[in-house]
């Protein structure tokens, strides 16, 4: 793609559009929604440039429409409504690839409310069917961690019809993260607040609404310390935590959101999903508040990748990041965390019930997982090297077995022998009073103990190999049969 001007464009617009011009060098149909930042401001600045990048006659891929048209996106992001069902539009929050937040107030009650407008494309139809009966669920949850939905409906605006969320407005608030960090909490304080969490969903979870998108940025901290969680089951009613793993993508860019979700959320079957994969989103948000990181490093990873990274791979464990979290925190972070949701916290209330053992310095139930649970684990992941090893050790299996079978012939025949000779060597007195005169009529006994003789003449070493008793009789009784025979030969 050749250059174009850009020397009107803001440091936003700059780190933007670069990484939407390389995405669209790799495939010209690529949507410039993916690339959108999330502050207002900067949202509206990129819009503008990527009006200016559609716009160049020089352009070798220009910005195609595909399933999001350039022009509409901008116009969308840039033009504030002014109303949206009951509630006058004052100004916008936020935007993002899920939807757009408004400031907005309620005329009746009078009071001041967020307004989230969901974005086209991320709503099912099998989804807006329900939509209304969701919506009715989600505002029946009283509780105080969780932000109130107080109407949802949907809104009619130049492009079309698309759901909207009116709740509580939460003035000065911050993520989880970045409250804890602003704060300066200490490891209790932080654990604490994430127990307050874990209370919240688990209230969610008892009125049978899953949250399905369970991050920092949707648990806010308001300025007296309550935690309030925002979009309750606002992904159920809409599809969008689904459709946030179908979306094609090979400019290696990944929505935060997906670093959140469990690994049956990755498999984008919105039927295997219970509060299950709620427990792994709020391990995941708990690994974060504890080491500032994420358990994986997916952020320049392609959305299969790293899908099947958080489906496959163990996550990095906290106490490799900061020795002091080793131990039984660490136990309860990796519970959490197991891809296998039978092995997980069964509930939120389990996993704050285990937090609050730990800081009451109580035993936990959470133990580190055993020998054969992480050889199963082992061969689920590597199953062709586990294969090939499975082979190699059955032929050195039949190996070893086959040399031992050979190892007790071979034993059974020597010990045989030596008992045969034990009888021929008690034989050799009768051979010696018949004074080595064997006739037809001579026992085999007393046939096999001349050949045993023969055995000695013909090899000096035989009688070495004999038990050193029977040796030293044979000797004997030969040197005594030797002498006999010379008297007798003598003149």
């Amino acid at each position: 793609m050749n250059p174009i001007d850009r020397a009107n464009f803001s440091p936003f617009q700059r780190v933007g559009i670069e990484a939407f011009r390389e995405a669209l060098e790799a495939d010209p149909t690529v949507s410039p929604q993916e690339f959108v930042p999330n502050d207002p401001h900067q949202a509206q600045e990129f819009w503008r440039a990527v009006q200016e990048l559609q716009a160049t006659p020089t352009a070798t891929h220009p910005v195609q429409s595909g399933s999001t048209d350039a022009k509409e996106e901008f116009d969308r992001a840039t033009r504030i409504p002014e109303r949206i069902g009951h509630f006058h539009i004052k100004r916008l929050i936020a935007t993002g690839g899920m939807g757009t937040v408004y400031q907005a107030m309620q005329e009746n009650p009078r009071r001041m409310v967020a307004v989230k407008v969901m974005r086209p494309g991320l709503t099912s139809r099998s989804a807006l069917r329900r939509f209304q009966y969701e919506s009715q669920l989600l505002a029946r949850l009283r509780h105080p961690g969780i932000a109130q939905v107080y109407e949802a409906g949907m809104h009619q605006d130049d492009f079309g019809e698309v759901p909207f969320f009116a709740m509580e407005y939460i003035a000065n608030a911050r993520s989880l993260t970045s409250f804890a960090a602003k704060r300066k909490y200490e490891l209790r304080e932080k654990l604490r607040l994430f127990v307050e969490v874990c209370d919240a969903v688990h209230h969610g979870h008892q009125k049978g609404i899953i949250h399905r998108d369970l991050k920092p940025e949707n648990i806010l901290v308001d300025a007296r310390g309550q935690v309030k969680i925002i979009d309750f089951g606002v992904a159920k009613c809409t599809d969008s935590d689904l459709a946030m793993t179908t979306l094609q993508t090979d400019y290696g860019q990944l929505v935060g959101t997906i670093q959140y979700m469990s690994p049956e959320q990755c498999e984008a079957d919105p039927q295997d999903i219970d509060i299950r994969s709620d427990v792994y989103s709020l391990g995941v948000v708990l690994y974060a508040l504890l080491c500032g990181r994420l358990p994986y490093e997916i952020s320049q990873k392609a959305i299969h990748d790293a899908t099947r990274i958080i489906r496959e791979q163990p996550p990095e464990k906290i106490g490799a990041i900061d020795s002091s979290l080793r131990g039984d925190l660490e136990s309860i972070v990796l519970r959490a965390l197991e891809k296998d949701r039978d092995r997980r916290y069964q509930s939120a209330l389990e996993l704050a019930s285990e937090i609050t053992r730990f800081l009451a310095g109580e035993a936990i139930y959470a133990r580190p997982p055993s020998f054969m649970y992480q050889l199963r684990a082992l061969t689920r992941r590597n199953r062709r090297l586990v294969s090939g090893g499975v082979l190699v050790i059955a032929f050195f299996l039949m190996g070893v077995i086959l040399f031992g079978v050979l190892y007790l012939s071979a034993n059974e025949k020597r010990r045989a022998a030596e008992a045969s000779l034990e009888r021929m060597v008690d034989l050799l007195p009768a051979l010696m009073e018949s004074k080595l005169t064997l006739g037809s009529n001579s026992s085999k006994e007393l046939q096999d103990a001349k050949v045993l003789i023969q055995k000695y003449r013909l090899d000096s070493t035989f009688a070495d190999r004999l038990n050193p008793t029977i040796r030293e009789q044979f000797l004997d009784l030969l040197n005594k049969t030797a002498t006999e025979t010379a008297l007798q030969d003598s003149p």
